[in-house]
Parts: structure tokens; C-alpha cells; sequence
């Protein structure tokens, strides 16, 4: 685990806190959040915040991982929704999911939460036969192993030249899953596992040869 997120689980609650204690933390001098990832839907916390985690981009923008952060439009229990997923998706796979922090309440309602910085490539900017074997030999399997878990990402794509994916190759050329499928958007988990059976198999197509 990154030092800098290690120290930001001693000195929080592993589950939620609120926006003032948040910004206490983020004012000492000490603490910087180079390996930590804030997602927020409350524009105003999100702008008033965002300097301590790096440029301001809104969703309907480019969306690299490059950026810290980011506002998105989703509703309080989308959030909610996809940050349990993220949490139950960490529990099977450690080493391969951005690990999840904390949610975040302003006045008592959730806005977002924080979660592991993935410093990392987009498999999808990757050389054709480097990005052929990640995905026949790492990321088949690691899908498998969810779907072995009854878990199911529901978004699995290597993104374009407008978007990065969610699928990010770090400098250990270890293979991690980020952004999934919120149960909220798509309660039926069933239906998250086909789109994965679906996606995986098309990216096999694509890089048979």
C-alpha cells in the first residue's frame, strides 16, 4: 500500500467522514494525497477540495488518469453503490483494485468518496502484442475470478482515443480494474456478469491474431 494512502487509513475511519474533517486532514503540511483518488457528485466541496488532488475536470470531459479527481453527475446512492461494489471487488482481488478509502458526508449526505490513486497506463495505449497478452492471460482470468465470486464488474473496456478505460496497467505490470458497474445502475447482477462474459470475449476476437 502507497505511504501516502497508508497514512490516510491511520488517521481516518476506514468507512465515512465528513467534508470538515476531510479538509483537516487535507491542511497539513504534512499530508498529501498524491496516491489518493476523490470522487465527488457536490460541485462546490468538489471545486473548493479539488487543488489538494489536482486539476478540476468535469465528466462530460476528457477523462484520463492523469487527473486525481473528478465531479460526475451521479446520484448520492450511485455513489453509495459504487463504492460498496469497489470494496467487495477488493476483498477478492487486493492486488489488482484501487483500494477504497472512505465515503464522504457533507451535512449528513454522502458526495462522494476517496479511493487509491492507480498510477498506470491505459492497457488500450498499450503495443498491440504487449496488450494481446495482458488480456488473454491477465485479464480473462482475473474477471474469471470475480465471476467465480458471484461479482461481476459490468463495464470491462480498454477505452479509446477520447478515453482512457478501466482497465490500467501499473509500473509492477500488474493489471487493475477500476471504475465498475454500480449495482445501483444495474441491480441485476446477472446481467453485470454477461456484459463481462461479452466484453471479454469480444476483446479476445480483437486480439486473436
Amino acid at each position: 500500500m502507497p505511504q501516502t494512502t497508508r497514512k490516510f487509513r491511520e488517521n481516518t475511519s476506514p468507512d465515512v467522514i465528513s467534508l470538515e474533517t476531510l479538509e483537516s486532514h487535507l491542511k497539513k503540511s504534512d499530508f498529501r494525497l498524491k496516491n489518493v483518488f476523490f470522487k465527488s457528485n457536490d460541485l462546490a466541496s468538489y471545486t473548493k477540495l479539488s487543488s489538494y488532488f489536482g486539476e478540476v475536470i468535469n465528466s462530460n470531459k476528457r477523462l484520463g488518469r492523469t487527473q486525481r479527481s473528478v465531479c460526475v453527475n451521479a446520484s448520492t446512492d450511485s455513489l453509495i453503490s459504487e463504492f460498496e461494489q469497489l470494496v467487495k471487488m477488493y476483498e477478492i482481488l487486493p492486488k489488482n483494485i484501487a483500494i477504497p478509502l472512505c465515503l464522504i458526508k457533507r451535512d449528513g449526505v454522502v458526495i462522494g468518496y476517496l479511493s487509491e490513486y492507480i498510477r498506470g497506463t491505459s492497457i488500450g495505449k498499450l503495443p498491440y502484442f504487449v496488450r494481446k497478452n495482458l488480456i488473454i492471460k491477465q485479464l480473462s482470468i482475473l474477471v474469471k475470478v470475480l465471476h467465480n465470486k458471484g461479482l461481476g464488474h459490468g463495464d470491462i473496456n480498454i477505452g479509446n482515443e477520447y478515453y482512457d478505460g478501466n482497465v490500467l496497467v501499473n509500473h509492477d505490470n500488474i493489471l487493475k480494474l477500476i471504475d465498475p458497474l454500480c449495482s445501483y445502475r444495474c441491480p441485476d447482477n446477472r446481467q453485470r456478469l454477461l456484459q463481462d462474459e461479452e466484453n471479454i470475449k469480444s476483446l479476445v476476437r480483437l486480439h486473436r491474431y
